[in-house]
């Protein structure tokens, strides 16, 4: 009964979550898809984009040991969607942390972290594009659970090292 309970209250709370950021999520994904659609429907994979593919020993001995395990085919919408949802939890643990409450900035805060100029430059290199994403992900995840919890800095360190390895 008290699993029942748990799992009600999970699905209530998720419910509530997405009902009060809805327009968040929804504007971060429309200004990645203004800003980006263009360069992931008409991008193929290059000679170097190529050689990457099979390639760990320069991976490893770089320092990005999480990276072989966030390879996906080189399929640019596929790895578009995984951009929209990692910078969509991204954009609302940003606001989070800050404990943002106010539409307007909740906003304008989404579409600067998506529309900024270093992630549009990071996508020319498309082996790596999806990892990147990833590792700000990781990065603000550390942040987040250093800051939520007492001992979160000890999850916060793990996602940091997933970050840094990524990165």
């Amino acid at each position: 009964m008290d699993l029942k309970n748990n799992v009600i209250n999970f699905e209530r709370k998720t419910a509530e979550f997405f009902k009060s950021k809805k327009v968040i999520i929804i504007w971060t994904v429309l200004i990645t898809l203004a800003t980006h659609i263009y360069f992931f429907m008409g991008r193929y994979g290059n000679e170097d984009s190529r050689f990457h593919i099979n390639d760990t020993v320069s991976v490893l001995s770089s320092g990005r040991y999480f990276y072989g395990f966030t390879k996906f085919d080189f399929v640019p919408v596929i790895i578009f969607v995984l951009i929209l949802i990692e910078l969509t939890i991204s954009v609302l643990l940003v606001l989070g942390i800050f404990k943002i409450k106010s539409k307007t900035c909740s906003l304008l805060i989404a579409g600067f972290m998506v529309t900024f100029p270093v992630l549009g430059y990071s996508f020319s290199y498309i082996q790596m594009y999806d990892t990147y994403t990833l590792a700000l992900l990781f990065s603000v995840l550390a942040v987040y659970c250093s800051d939520k919890w007492k001992y979160g800095f000890l999850a916060g360190g793990v996602f940091l090292f997933f970050s840094l390895t990524l990165y």
